[in-house]
């Protein structure tokens, strides 16, 4: 089981922002990253990180070793008890990087997790998983994209519960670095599509190539 020590003194009272208007969540939150700009923005409000602990390096390295993809940033979250949830939702804000996979370590009391289709307005639970004590999940490639998922309350647990998720993030940039990305996004998006355009057309060419060569044998 992986095991972290804590002080609850330094989490934060967790936030979201609601029509414009900044409220507190009884969720306590800690992010922690390689550097101060690995800034991670969700529910309209910016956690800036505290740089890694010892004991988290050693965790985080564990379970980069399973995701096979570069961890840069962990946000600790503190459930005072089963009272405390989280609605759906998928981790889909810009800073991330598309299909990283995110991992999620449980400690102390058990949780459940559900899944259901992105934009499901029914919210038809497709998948229930039960967060042990120790466990650890992870949401690869197209989950965050095809999928929302939430911790649901349990208001029989009266112990709290902590959860670990690591992430990638991409670093906060200049305006400028941020426009300089975006031209070479298009400029990359538009050599994808030459070439995808190229290869439709020596399909089509084989095409023409093997009914030609039909043909031929016909007339012979």
């Amino acid at each position: 089981e992986f095991e972290v020590h804590y002080e609850q003194g330094n989490f934060k009272e967790d936030g979201i922002v609601i029509q414009g208007i900044p409220r507190k969540t009884r969720r306590k939150v800690m992010t922690f990253g390689n550097h101060r700009n690995h800034t991670y923005t969700y529910s309209g409000i910016k956690h800036v990180p505290d740089l890694w602990s010892d004991n988290l390096i050693k965790i985080r390295d564990k379970v980069q070793s399973v995701c096979k993809n570069n961890i840069n940033h962990a946000t600790v979250n503190w459930y005072n008890s089963g009272e405390e949830g989280m609605g759906f939702h998928s981790d889909s804000e810009k800073e991330l990087e598309r299909k990283a996979t995110i991992a999620i370590i449980s400690l102390f009391s058990d949780r459940e997790i559900e899944f259901i289709r992105k934009g499901d307005k029914q919210k038809v639970v497709l998948k229930r998983i039960n967060l042990e004590r120790g466990s650890i999940l992870l949401m690869e490639k197209d989950t965050q994209e095809l999928l929302e998922h939430s911790v649901v309350k349990k208001e029989d647990v009266k112990e709290p519960r902590v959860s670990i998720v690591f992430r990638t993030i991409i670093p906060e940039v200049s305006e400028g670095e941020k426009k300089k990305r975006e031209v070479l996004g298009e400029d990359e998006s538009k050599e994808r599509k030459a070439w995808e355009e190229v290869k439709i057309l020596k399909d089509n060419l084989n095409k023409l190539q093997d009914k030609h060569e039909e043909a031929l044998k016909l007339i012979e």
